[in-house]
């Protein structure tokens, strides 16, 4: 399994912080290479609820699915990403306010094993990294956008 943790700051108030990262409406806007959400008005707010996406990765059209597992307003949201053909990837983000308005967001993305042989070589050398990079690319968004304010 491949575990990435990454912390950043931004300059806003919690909720604030909250409505907008968990609204599929937004995502397009910070959400690095992604392409499109199918239904930005489906329901994503209880465990179990599901959202169809369109994903680039690795120069590949993607669609998969999120999953929510957990979700405690508006600090915690785990969700399962499925994707036909790539490991099964799970997103944990975390908000702690601080004063200021201040939010620090953690979030720690986990990839499950390939099965295939050829899986595990790409898997294990490309897929992670290539994870990162969006993820490290999609925090730094957010804090572009958010210092400018919480776009409405």
């Amino acid at each position: 399994m491949a575990r990435v943790e990454l912390t950043h700051t931004y300059p806003v108030e919690l909720q604030k912080a909250w409505d907008y990262i968990t609204d599929p409406h937004h995502w397009a806007d910070w959400f690095v290479n992604l392409l499109s959400v199918e239904d930005p008005d489906q329901r994503w707010t209880e465990p179990g609820d599901v959202v169809r996406f369109n994903y680039r990765l690795l120069g590949r059209k993607l669609e998969g699915e999120l999953i929510i597992d957990e979700r405690q307003a508006p600090t915690l949201m785990s969700y399962t990403a499925k994707i036909p053909g790539m490991p099964i990837i799970r997103h944990t983000w975390r908000h702690v306010e601080a004063p200021g308005p201040v939010v620090t967001t953690t979030v720690v993305q986990e990839t499950d094993e390939p099965t295939s042989f050829f899986g595990k070589v790409v898997d294990r050398m490309l897929i992670p990294r290539a994870l990162e990079h969006d993820l490290r690319r999609t925090l730094d968004n957010l804090a572009d956008m958010f210092s400018m304010g919480v776009p409405e």
